[in-house]
């Protein structure tokens, strides 16, 4: 249960960071 956890907290981290780098070309 932790890796799963572990896991989708990185994939939130992944998203969150690509939203982020968009965001950033697209000033």
């Amino acid at each position: 249960t932790q890796r799963r956890s572990d896991h989708h907290e990185s994939w939130e981290t992944f998203h969150h960071n690509l939203d982020y780098a968009t965001a950033v070309q697209s000033s």
